[in-house]
């Protein structure tokens, strides 16, 4: 019989990503990855931006402070409660008018607007169809206009402890990170099939694991796999914590002052309108 845990709270959600960004180096490796696509949209009129599971806005909040692009309309589509809150509170300060939808973006959603940028970030994970996906949301694209995607690939630890789960038997009630989850080169192969080219451009982040592999008794030690697991790491059986423990230890790196990290590759894709 399949074991069954709770992905963790909405309403905990918040906590858990600022834990993460705690653990986290590199934090403007995004934009770093970003600049080169996008500066030549920097126009005085703004431009208008669609963004795909928005999250908390923290990209396009970063395009928008770091990147000194003007952005006239937001629209931001999330369904996460906790995220929704944060949009709110963040769209209206980097937008001239601001809009938001709490529902999930399909290859089904119907809208009439154009974008000249459209940014989804980390969210193809959670997509059935990531291919139509991708394509409704080129198809939202003004004529000259880009579609930014984040992902990490498949060979990453997220994604390494998902399909471990999975061969055990284990169901995350909820979204699980990896469960719909395409390499960066797969998706290049399908979209090449018709037609459609992409450019990439990586960077590297590094997350501080010292305390969840030296076993420290906190639960801030466990904060960056619990959100990798989108449940909660304490919660497993003592055979699941001790096998993810070990594929954690084996991703990691001594650097040079004897701290416990983890690399991680995250990959742009930038994609052209039509």
């Amino acid at each position: 019989m399949a074991k069954i845990y709770k992905a963790h709270d909405p309403s905990e959600y918040a906590e858990f990503l600022g834990q993460v960004k705690n653990a986290l180096e590199s934090k403007h490796a995004t934009i770093k990855a970003l600049e080169p696509f996008i500066k030549h949209y920097k126009t005085p009129n703004g431009i208008n931006l669609l963004s795909i599971g928005a999250g908390a806005l923290d990209v396009e909040r970063m395009v928008v402070e770091n990147l000194g692009i003007n952005v006239d309309f937001l629209l931001a589509i999330e369904p996460n409660p906790v995220h929704v809150k944060q949009c709110h509170e963040i769209g209206p300060k980097i937008a001239n008018k601001f809009e938001l939808q709490q529902i999930r973006f399909t290859e089904n959603y119907e809208s009439e607007a154009k974008f000249d940028v459209v940014i989804m970030s980390h969210v193809l994970y959670y997509m059935p169809n990531p291919i139509a996906n991708i394509l409704k949301a080129r198809s939202m694209l003004k004529d000259g206009g880009k579609l930014f995607i984040f992902q990490v690939d498949k060979d990453t630890f997220c994604c390494d402890v998902n399909f471990y789960l999975k061969k055990q038997g284990v169901t995350l009630q909820g979204d699980s990170v990896g469960n719909y989850t395409l390499s960066t080169n797969q998706i290049d192969e399908e979209l090449a099939k018709i037609g459609i080219k992409t450019e990439t451009n990586s960077s590297t982040y590094n997350f501080n694991l010292d305390d969840f592999i030296r076993k420290k008794n906190s639960e801030s030690a466990n904060h960056v796999v619990t959100f990798f697991l989108q449940t909660k790491y304490e919660e497993l059986d003592d055979d699941l914590k001790n096998n993810i423990y070990k594929l954690a230890k084996d991703r990691c790196f001594l650097d040079k002052d004897g701290v416990y990290k983890m690399s991680m590759t995250e990959t742009l894709l930038a994609i052209e309108s039509k």
